[in-house]
């Protein structure tokens, strides 16, 4: 029953997405994407770099630190004992949460681009 709620509501959104897109002026989409975009470096970067330094100081007080540990650290989320895990991946979700918002603000970007009178796309 859960797995029927959870489709629906994804479908649902995926109405409301397409109807918004549809429906809003390119200029609205354009800024709006930019807004999305630059909220998304505001909350991402800062909350990454702490995951990184929070991540780096654990894992080098547990002795776990490989070389080169930053080119895939989540990889390493496995070493970082218990009672820190919460301390050190807050700020992993929370960045995560700002990638989205940038990936998210450059296709609406998109969208409101080639609906704009230089994308050629008018619907």
């Amino acid at each position: 029953m859960a797995e029927l709620l959870l489709v629906t509501l994804l479908v649902g959104a995926l109405v409301a997405a397409a109807t918004t897109l549809y429906w809003l002026a390119w200029s609205w989409l354009l800024w709006g994407g930019v807004g999305l975009i630059v909220c998304g470096l505001l909350v991402g970067v800062p909350t990454g770099a702490l995951y990184h330094l929070r991540l780096r100081a654990v894992l080098a007080a547990e002795a776990a630190l490989p070389a080169r540990w930053w080119l895939h650290p989540t990889a390493l989320h496995g070493d970082i004992p218990p009672p820190r895990r919460r301390w050190v991946m807050w700020p992993f979700y929370v960045g995560a949460a700002g990638f989205f918002a940038i990936v998210l603000g450059c296709g609406v970007m998109c969208v409101g681009f080639l609906r704009s009178p230089w994308g050629g796309l008018s619907l």
